[in-house]
């Protein structure tokens, strides 16, 4: 249900009518939306009001309305300002919502589907954070501003570099995601506490700078002349798996249902040039500790990698999550520009915080300095320390928490169902193939579809 997605009024009000004027001139479409559209903008507002429209910057269809109702207010005598809606920031001083220039917000027409915010998970990742007490490593992305990066023409820049760096002499680095995004969160690398910080953004020879200031944006967007991204999309999609013991069911589905996972990304519409990788781990004093495949695009030897894989060992919880997370984001060859990085994190036990070696905070920042963004699938068993870790990986690197459902909660073998462990108030129901599917789809949906590809109905 989309009450703020009014779906198909371009083609009902304009394109309909620009085509019957080529097939059967003279005659009169049924509708009058587009005059209605305009003549009901000069009942709601006085002429010269301005009327920022907002929608998710990438997205063609939705940007594609919203700039068709735009332009009916502008017929209407209005004034009217075309904003991303995550650029859309909160003032201190008493004026509500405004824009990147510190204007503020009086009227606002946004377009944004109900599912997406109900997919929407940081304020309930902050809520389940306050909530929850379990060891960890605490790293603060509460104050995170949004950096957006954009071309001349408004068109989102995926896989730019990114550098930023405070006053204090900390830095952090990122790579915009699909969408052109990265986010920013000065507590989490900065002890300094700096007031300012330099963000550099570069992609090929273009480079830029800006300005960020502590506390007084939750977005930054930044203009970066860059090239189109390539024609066709590059997709490096790790499996980052659990294999002890319990994890058996989640495994066995995986070997399952790979090449469904790989036909259908193959026939998105960015048409991905897919490489598929593995880090399988266990603990210490088992078979084995770390289990690694680098990418390969040849699925039938991946897929022969998968079949080999047995859940074995483990038992005491914690597990070499640690160990695995630096293996997957370092010794991998992830590729190099313009390619989307995705992990998926399939675990139902947290890391052991109190061996030496890597630690996953530091290799969650790494991961977002690299362009990787981690899909963390909670599976059975997962307790609430573990979720918490899951939690806290997947939103450092931009990536969603999801987790897999049971008929019955205590026999994960009983199949998908509405049974769950986790600290979640609203959720839907999908078998890991689906969830890996349809995450991956959402990621690529921002991309341009390849040459050739069709648009899905």
């Amino acid at each position: 249900f989309n009450a703020d997605t009014p779906t198909g009024l371009l083609e009902a009000s304009v394109v309909q009518w620009f085509w019957l004027q080529d097939c059967r001139c003279g005659e009169d479409q049924f509708n009058s939306l587009h005059e209605q559209l305009i003549a009901r903008w000069q009942q709601c507002l006085i002429p010269g009001t301005q009327v920022h429209f907002a929608a998710l910057a990438g997205h063609p269809e939705d940007s594609g309305t919203t700039r068709y109702l735009m332009d009916t207010a502008l017929q209407a005598g209005l004034r009217a300002v075309l904003i991303d809606i995550e650029s859309i920031g909160h003032a201190d001083d008493g004026r509500g919502f405004v824009d990147l220039n510190g204007q503020a917000i009086t009227h606002l027409f946004k377009l944004y589907p109900w599912e997406w915010l109900w997919q929407d998970d940081f304020a309930e990742y902050l809520a389940f954070r306050a909530r929850t007490d379990v060891p960890h490593r605490p790293r603060e992305v509460r104050g995170r501003t949004l950096l957006q990066v954009r071309d001349p023409q408004g068109r989102p820049v995926p896989d730019a570099e990114v550098a930023v760096r405070g006053s204090s002499g900390s830095a952090m680095w990122a790579r915009t995601d699909t969408a052109g995004r990265a986010w920013i969160a000065p507590d989490a690398f900065d002890a300094g506490a700096s007031q300012l910080y330099e963000v550099t953004v570069r992609q090929g020879v273009a480079r830029t700078t800006g300005v960020l200031k502590r506390g007084q944006q939750s977005a930054l967007d930044i203009v970066l002349d860059a090239a189109a991204p390539p024609a066709r999309a590059r997709l490096d999609l790790v499996f980052l798996v659990d294999a002890t013991g319990s994890m058996g069911d989640e495994i066995a589905r995986l070997r399952a249902t790979l090449h469904t996972i790989a036909d259908e990304v193959a026939r998105l519409p960015s048409r991905p040039d897919t490489c598929f990788g593995l880090v399988a781990y266990r603990d210490r004093g088992d078979a084995f500790l770390l289990r690694s495949h680098d990418f390969t695009n040849d699925l039938t030897g991946f897929q022969q990698v998968l079949d080999q894989l047995q859940a074995d060992g483990g038992g005491d919880n914690p597990e070499a999550m640690n160990e695995a997370l630096h293996e997957a984001v370092h010794a991998l060859n992830w590729r190099g520009s313009g390619a989307t990085r995705l992990m998926v994190l399939l675990a139902d036990a947290p890391p052991h915080l109190n061996y030496g070696g890597p630690q996953y905070d530091d290799d969650m920042m790494a991961a977002l300095g690299k362009g990787i963004k981690i899909f963390s699938v909670g599976a059975s068993g997962l307790d609430p320390q573990g979720e918490y870790i899951q939690r806290q990986i997947a939103q450092y690197t931009g990536g969603r928490f999801v987790f897999l459902t049971y008929r019955d909660r205590s026999r994960p073998g009983s199949g998908p169902g509405t049974e769950t462990v986790h600290d979640v108030r609203n959720y839907s129901v999908d078998t890991l193939d689906r969830l890996i599917v349809r995450l991956v789809s959402e990621e690529l949906a921002r991309l341009p579809a390849a040459t050739g590809a069709q648009k899905p109905l």
